[in-house]
């Protein structure tokens, strides 16, 4: 990165690009299922965001602002051209954020379990409730294990995804250092898209879990009508991680849509 960080990521596959970009307590490795389908017919790219997994931990500066240009620096140094960015979760302010300072790196976005702000009811629901993210918050700070193994047992899955997944999704949660999260979350809590939606042109996917009770579904629902060349696309059987859910019909959407199928 142009401050020196380096950034983890792995590249599989040739064709059109698509960059993944992981969300809270996830690392690059989130992805691996669409990887694997989607690396037979695309150039795939997976990353850790700094401070996280394999990328450098600088001791400061974690903001919403420099993850953004993170990526965009990401998707010049590769030579990606016409890339699809996919986002879940905290990804999603990433890369809308992304575009909004930096519209000439993605020629499409694919945005799963997003918001248009971080936290709280603005224009009705939408992100974390201000209850979820102090719980969040508190439970980090005094049992970053406990909290994380109960977003994956609460909060992440409409069905119990097994305990493998879990234990695995834990290993990623773990991947995070406490006063990384601690540094974000407090960036995060000012982060509102709503005054620069309508300047994003390129073509969305908007990708929700209707039962999504921590990225509220309803924030997916706002993002569809106020992108202006966007689409929503329901998942009846999700909460927040449809990508693995139901991962048939994700991967088949994700695909047509990267290959330049309409939003």
């Amino acid at each position: 990165m142009s401050d020196g960080v380096r950034l983890y990521y792995e590249e599989f596959g040739s064709g059109r690009p698509i960059v993944f970009v992981h969300g809270g307590a996830a690392t690059h490795a989130a992805w691996e299922q669409q990887v694997c389908d989607l690396a037979d017919r695309f150039r795939t790219i997976t990353y850790d965001h700094r401070g996280v997994g394999g990328s450098d931990k600088p001791p400061a500066g974690y903001t919403c602002d420099r993850l953004a240009d993170d990526l965009a620096e990401l998707v010049r140094a590769l030579h990606l051209a016409d890339a699809t960015l996919v986002s879940h979760g905290l990804g999603g302010h990433v890369v809308l954020r992304c575009v909004a300072r930096h519209p000439e790196v993605a020629a499409r976005l694919a945005l799963c379990a997003a918001a248009p702000w971080f936290t709280g009811d603005k224009s009705g629901s939408g992100g974390f409730s201000e209850q979820f993210t102090r719980g969040l918050s508190e439970g980090i700070a005094r049992n970053n294990p406990q909290a994380n193994w109960d977003l994956l047992e609460r909060w992440l899955f409409h069905k119990d995804p097994g305990q493998a997944y879990k234990m695995a999704g834990l290993q990623m949660a773990l991947a995070w250092p406490v006063y990384v999260i601690k540094q974000l979350m407090a960036d995060l809590a000012s982060v509102d898209h709503r005054q620069y939606l309508a300047r994003i042109r390129q073509p969305v996917l908007v990708m929700h879990g209707v039962h999504d009770a921590k990225n509220r579904y309803e924030g997916g629902v706002y993002l569809a009508r106020h992108l202006p060349n966007a689409r929503l696309v329901r998942f009846a059987e999700s909460a927040h991680c449809p990508f693995f859910e139901e991962l048939d019909e994700f991967n088949r959407s994700l695909s047509a849509f990267a290959a330049g199928g309409e939003a």
